[in-house]
């Protein structure tokens, strides 16, 4: 399995940043990585490789407000290339994935999605779909994942949009906890850490949640 974590802050220094980021990143080294992915927040550093960093290359600057990141694990026939290693890029859609979609196939023929040949990108793409089709700057906040529901599989995600952070998942574990200024997340459970509901889209105020849209949960094992 993947593993998703990172930290965001309403005010934090950036070597703490660093520092909370690093013991998520160690707690999430347990599930095989063959692939890691970093994103910053605020100075907007993506960092890729299809191994794992020996040494984190992030650069603490007093911008930041941020640290996202993914471990892939090595499943699929594309773990040595570097363009399918998390996050997915769309033009205003960052995403990191946990699980796997059983429909994406058939999704990315529905609506002609082209890109890198892997299930995570399927969200990343439908997102920026809804995005796109979105009247107003105020709705975009709600109708960005107005596609989830199409959705079959187990998931959980982060994504980055309009310089907002959002999580949510069904199935798939994901972890949060706010704690001096800060909301942590993480695949891995962690000290004072509870799971968030499935079925429900959270964005990341300070150090607190807000839900923002829904899906229906879906069971397939």
């Amino acid at each position: 399995m993947c593993g998703l974590y990172g930290v965001v802050a309403s005010h934090c220094d950036p070597y703490d940043l660093l520092t909370i980021y690093k013991e998520l990143r160690e707690l999430n080294r347990k599930r095989a990585s063959r692939g890691e992915g970093i994103l910053t927040l605020g100075s907007y550093q993506l960092y890729r490789t299809n191994d794992h960093f020996e040494r984190l290359p992030i650069k603490p600057d007093v911008r930041m407000f941020g640290i996202l990141g993914h471990s892939r694990a090595p499943t699929g026939d594309n773990i040595e290339d570097i363009s399918c290693v998390h996050p997915f890029e769309t033009r205003d859609i960052s995403l990191a994935h946990n699980g796997i979609i059983l429909n994406s196939r058939e999704l990315r023929e529905k609506y002609k999605i082209e890109g890198p040949p892997v299930d995570s990108y399927t969200i990343a793409a439908l997102m920026q779909k809804a995005f796109d089709e979105s009247p107003s700057i105020v709705s975009r906040k709600y109708l960005t994942f107005r596609y989830l529901p199409e959705l079959d599989g187990q998931f959980a995600c982060w994504a980055f949009v309009g310089g907002e952070v959002y999580l949510f998942r069904n199935m798939s574990p994901l972890y949060v906890s706010g704690n001096l200024g800060t909301l942590q997340f993480s695949s891995e459970r962690f000290s004072n850490s509870f799971m968030i509901k499935e079925g429900i889209v959270y964005q990341i105020v300070h150090n607190d949640l807000n839900d923002v849209a829904s899906f229906p949960v879906k069971r397939h094992f």
